[in-house]
């Protein structure tokens, strides 16, 4: 098929001491590589929530409402796990104000992730539930900012987005075109 990426993470630690030998394994397995030499798409990808609360820390700070809250304790917007209130409109809004800060910043850049952080701690509150799975939330707050970067940029700009974990599970909803969803194996 065709795909603007094809990408197989063939070694959970790799890195820049086999960096010829994973090129020329992308390059045999018809992989894009996305290398340093910028041969191929290399999707950005990457868990997100934290860097978005680090990048908007007085939005959050002003307002705690956008941070998941579990068994009616809001959780703490600090750390690699924290989790979103996706029924909160204006969280929906810091993000997606993110997203376009990021490539005002990044003019070059084609792509953004909107993967969320690992662990657990997602919103159990029933406004949440009322929006559907948790893959149903992760896709649609992605589907928004997607739709919010390509109207203000008036490009192509892709979202990326990692599926696994909790949110492993397809969506009842339907995935925006610009959306680039990567499938991990592991940890489901």
């Amino acid at each position: 098929p065709d795909f603007i990426a094809r990408n197989i993470w063939w070694r959970l630690d790799s890195g820049p001491h086999d960096t010829e030998l994973h090129r020329d394994w992308c390059e045999k397995n018809r992989l894009n590589f996305g290398g340093p030499d910028g041969s191929g798409f290399a999707p950005n990808s990457g868990n997100m929530y934290d860097a978005i609360v680090a990048s908007q820390r007085a939005e959050f700070d002003a307002h705690p409402e956008y941070v998941a809250s579990v068994n009616g304790v809001r959780q703490q917007p600090d750390g690699p796990t924290v989790k979103f209130n996706f029924a909160s409109p204006g969280l929906r809004e810091v993000v997606k104000r993110y997203a376009i800060e990021f490539f005002e910043k990044n003019p070059a850049a084609e792509c953004i992730s909107m993967s969320p952080s690992d662990g657990g701690g997602w919103d159990d509150s029933p406004e949440n539930a009322r929006m559907g799975s948790i893959s149903d939330r992760v896709v649609g707050l992605a589907n928004e900012v997607a739709e919010a970067v390509n109207a203000h940029f008036h490009r192509p700009l892709y979202v990326h987005l990692y599926i696994y974990d909790a949110y492993s599970a397809p969506p009842t909803i339907k995935v925006h075109p610009m959306l680039i969803v990567e499938q991990a194996q592991g940890f489901n």
